[in-house]
């Protein structure tokens, strides 16, 4: 059942990574992508929080330990996807997600060294490929010109990525993990929240070419996807190993990005970084399986 969930969090993360470029290619400004990521993580938690009333109508009284981690969780949630977005707007959606995907090696480590759970010697090989595939990636001689704000942007969202799968694991390991609907619908809520006071931080003189409506199909779709995934995603955590679960979780995410961003987006890739990106792959399966 663990690993049919995971298929299904794969299916749903590809799903969220169009919707991010959809939202790239339609946000022409900070201010914008603020307010629609807003609108969108509230979506998310109403409809997470439709459903915890539904099963229990006290789900949303939540412990003060949840409510913390929450309070955290929100803010790596929200800084993580609107800085993958604002990537895209710079870069290859592939690539990006690639970067992205790497932060599965923060819940790795972190579970190695907390939750005691095992890591091979192979796995550890495995992390020095996918490093060298980075290289073949990012290197500039190889592979012509990389913008430095996409690679900021880029790993930034991939540390903040796995900050919050860290986040994930350790609501899922304590003793409040019956919480998790009403955990995740406050954590979607906070997040909302800490968009939009983001967006009315954000300079008054930027100006929405098209108003946010425009875009509410998109909007919709991606709030009621990322709040299914999130709560797939941190059942998981406290079902699988980090070693197992976020190797294949971001190796099945990477290569349907691949192929949707060849056939949908027209991306293409130099020689290298095709090469870079199949070593990616093989040293993730490598992790995944050792």
């Amino acid at each position: 059942m663990s690993y049919l969930l995971l298929v299904f969090s794969i299916l749903l993360s590809v799903s969220k990574v169009v919707v991010c470029k959809e939202i790239a290619l339609s946000s022409n400004s900070t201010k914008k992508s603020a307010k629609i990521n807003s609108v969108l993580f509230f979506v998310s938690a109403l409809v997470l929080a439709i459903f915890t009333l539904i099963e229990n109508p006290n789900g949303l009284l939540i412990s003060p330990f949840s409510l913390l981690v929450a309070f955290f969780l929100s803010a790596t949630l929200f800084s993580s996807m609107f800085l993958e977005i604002k990537a895209m707007e710079k870069g290859s959606v592939a690539l990006t997600n690639f970067i992205y995907s790497l932060g599965f090696l923060v819940p790795i480590v972190f579970g190695c060294l907390i939750w005691s759970e095992p890591v091979s010697v192979i796995q550890v090989a495995g992390i020095f490929v996918l490093l060298w595939a980075l290289y073949l990636i990012l290197n500039p001689k190889r592979t012509g010109k990389i913008r430095i704000d996409w690679i900021v942007l880029s790993f930034t969202a991939m540390f903040l990525s796995g900050v919050s799968a860290v986040l994930q694991k350790l609501h899922q390991y304590s003793d409040f993990v019956f919480e998790t609907k009403g955990f995740l619908s406050i954590t979607l809520l906070l997040a909302s929240i800490y968009s939009m006071l983001f967006y009315f931080l954000c300079n008054r003189k930027e100006h929405e070419k098209t108003p946010i409506k425009q875009h509410g199909k998109v909007i919709l779709i991606g709030g009621i996807l990322f709040a299914f995934l999130n709560f797939v995603n941190t059942v998981l955590t406290g079902r699988l190993p980090a070693s197992i679960q976020f190797p294949i979780y971001h190796m099945g995410t990477m290569l349907l990005t691949c192929l949707i961003s060849y056939v949908f987006f027209k991306e293409r890739y130099k020689k290298m970084q095709i090469i870079g990106l199949v070593l990616g792959v093989l040293s993730i399966i490598v992790i995944g399986i050792f």
